[in-house]
């Protein structure tokens, strides 16, 4: 299983990242990600999240918000979201606009959670100062690996929104639990650097 994960989650950043720098190239940084991660400590941030006091039922949504806090020079953040899949469903990602106004959310599956072609996303607009790529996929039941990264590899330091996940209930629930895993945050030099990966319900 840990070895089909590492697979897909290498699959989504080659195609997101061959569509910003190009195919050879894309290779080499989406490698040097994927060894850098298997360093990152296994850590995992639960967050305990209450629906209302009545409990949510079956078809409701709710949204969480992932932050990046205290971040020095980022220009590029991964992180996987688990939750319990026999609870919750994802419905839609849409992208925060700390690291830029000019943001767009996809699906590196290429399958999109907003019914936007990618053509529209290929263009020089995408390429102006601080643009960003948010991407996600499913890499499990229940394991959300999403990220984000600069297309001209600015970088950008502070705190702030980055993504909003939205779920749809699947079962009536008053809490529900969620947590990050093997978050990292790169450098354009593609080292570590300082901050932390947070959800705010």
């Amino acid at each position: 299983m840990a070895l089909l994960l590492r697979f897909q989650t290498y699959l989504g950043l080659t195609f997101l990242l061959t569509i910003i720098l190009g195919p050879f190239l894309a290779k080499s940084v989406c490698y040097s990600l994927i060894q850098r991660g298997e360093h990152v400590l296994k850590s995992r941030q639960q967050y305990f999240i209450y629906l209302d006091h009545s409990g949510a039922l079956q078809g409701e949504r709710f949204s969480i918000s992932i932050y990046l806090s205290d971040v020095e020079d980022v220009c590029i953040w991964q992180t996987k979201l688990v939750y319990d899949s026999c609870l919750l469903v994802v419905l839609e990602i849409e992208a925060g606009d700390f690291l830029s106004a000019n943001t767009v959310a996809i699906n590196s599956t290429r399958l999109f959670y907003k019914n936007e072609p990618i053509e529209s996303y290929i263009n020089t607009s995408l390429l102006d100062e601080y643009a960003i790529v948010v991407f996600a996929t499913d890499v499990a039941p229940g394991v959300l690996f999403i990220g984000g990264c600069s297309l001209n590899l600015q970088t950008i330091s502070g705190s702030g929104k980055v993504a909003t996940v939205t779920f749809g209930v699947c079962k009536p629930v008053s809490y529900v639990e969620v947590s990050l895993e093997e978050s990292l945050l790169l450098n354009k030099d593609l080292m570590e650097t300082r901050g932390s990966i947070t959800i705010v319900s």
